[in-house]
């Protein structure tokens, strides 16, 4: 659910991991796997760094996996939502039925004892 703040913050940092995990891990493992760049750090730091920055902002990468998450949550939402809703139904429908239905065994007499049920003695 999305009701408080810290569910809102944790959602939005899911989906900033999501769209930014896999674009530095291609940033990093291309740079590492770069034999010319083995031997200069600082330009292996600077490639792996403009690969990230590609990665990120490249839609063809970036927005399915966003695209996907946001469904799935929206999708639950609305299924939880709908469930709710129908187990209120339910639960208004099964009280309408029982203050409907006329008591069988009497309240009053022998053996019924103080909240009516009979058989049972206080």
């Amino acid at each position: 659910g999305i009701r408080t703040i810290g569910r809102i913050i944790a959602a939005v940092a899911s989906l900033l991991l999501l769209w930014s995990a896999p674009a530095l891990i291609t940033g990093v493992s291309s740079a590492a796997g770069s034999r010319v760049l083995a031997e200069h750090p600082a330009e292996m730091l600077d490639y792996a760094v403009r690969v990230t920055g590609m990665a990120l902002f490249l839609p063809e990468l970036a927005l399915p996996p966003l695209v996907v998450a946001v469904a799935v949550a929206a999708a639950g939402l609305v299924i939880r939502s709908l469930l709710r809703r129908r187990r209120r139904a339910d639960d208004g429908a099964n009280r309408s039925a029982e203050a409907a239905e006329p008591t069988t065994a009497s309240t009053t007499g022998a053996g019924a004892d103080r909240v009516g049920r009979p058989g049972h003695r206080a």
